[in-house]
């Protein structure tokens, strides 16, 4: 959830097919082995067909959730798919990022409204999901043990009814299996004794959301900055237009003639700038630079 709202339809799911056809996972057991007020740590084992999962999920006091899981063969076996299924409502999933291709110019980059036919991706470390208020954001740090049917749609983002389901398109292709194995990684000649996998989660926005610059009709005043707050032969100075369109902060800055010295160059000025900003409902904020 992300401020008492639902992002999810439903539990995000592991679909499993093997050579046997497709598999339901049993009722696992789901144990918390760590919970303090930073962290919470909950762990799973369950099986299907011959394989056996046991899964680590991580959440932190922020709503990061990071899944760290297992799939291991007890007996010789074929892994023919593995797809991980994110759903959210439709009304919900709106807009849509993901990582740029660097390889490509900025402007093939094109994250904004989810189309309306969806969207299939080659592998990409982290996609987002959401509306205006609150989304969802996927990632993981590497493509290792993905091995997916088509490598052009490794990701899928799909609408269904009132659902939009991001798929990540595991493992396409057939996998041998075998617990004697010490292989880890798919694609070989070799059967596979292990697939791990890693992902993590994170419901936006991370902190409730309070006043930001719009809220607060703030503003930066650059080079001339002090000599704005001087009346000229109508009386009127160019804090009055600031004040007609309705800002209630400026971040001043070029009030010092050293970045980051706390030493006005012009004192008096400085008084009158700010006395002047008061009059009209202006906070005043001396910029020191970044660091502070």
């Amino acid at each position: 959830t992300s401020g008492a709202q639902a992002l999810l339809t439903d539990p995000v799911r592991l679909c499993l097919r093997t050579n046997k056809g497709e598999a339901t996972w049993a009722t696992g057991v789901l144990r918390a082995s760590r919970s303090t007020s930073e962290q919470v740590v909950l762990e799973a084992n369950t099986q299907a067909v011959g394989l056996g999962l046991t899964g680590r999920a991580t959440i932190e006091f922020d709503g990061m959730v990071r899944v760290d899981w297992q799939i291991r063969p007890q007996a010789a076996n074929e892994l023919r798919e593995l797809v991980c299924e994110v759903p959210m409502p439709a009304a919900r999933a709106k807009y849509w990022y993901y990582y740029p291709d660097r390889s490509r110019s900025w402007e093939d980059h094109r994250p904004g409204a989810l189309p309306l036919a969806g969207v299939a991706l080659p592998f990409n470390p982290t996609i987002w999901l959401g509306d205006e208020d609150r989304g969802l954001q996927w990632w993981t740090e590497h493509d290792a043990n993905w091995l997916p049917g088509d490598p052009t749609q490794a990701l899928t983002i799909r609408r269904e009814g009132d659902r939009v389901v991001l798929r990540l398109h595991l493992i396409g292709k057939p996998v041998r299996l075998d617990p004697a194995s010490k292989v880890t990684a798919p694609g070989g000649t070799a059967p596979v004794g292990q697939l791990s996998y890693s992902f993590g989660f994170q419901a936006t926005p991370v902190k409730p959301r309070t006043r930001d610059a719009w809220d607060l009709r703030s503003t930066t005043l650059f080079t001339p900055t002090l000599e704005v707050a001087d009346r000229g032969p109508d009386g009127k100075s160019g804090l009055d237009q600031y004040a007609r369109h309705g800002v209630r902060s400026i971040s001043l800055m070029d009030w010092t003639d050293v970045l980051c010295d706390n030493r006005a160059s012009a004192p008096e000025k400085l008084r009158h700038f700010v006395k002047e900003c008061h009059q009209r409902g202006i906070q005043v904020l001396v910029y020191f630079g970044f660091q502070v």
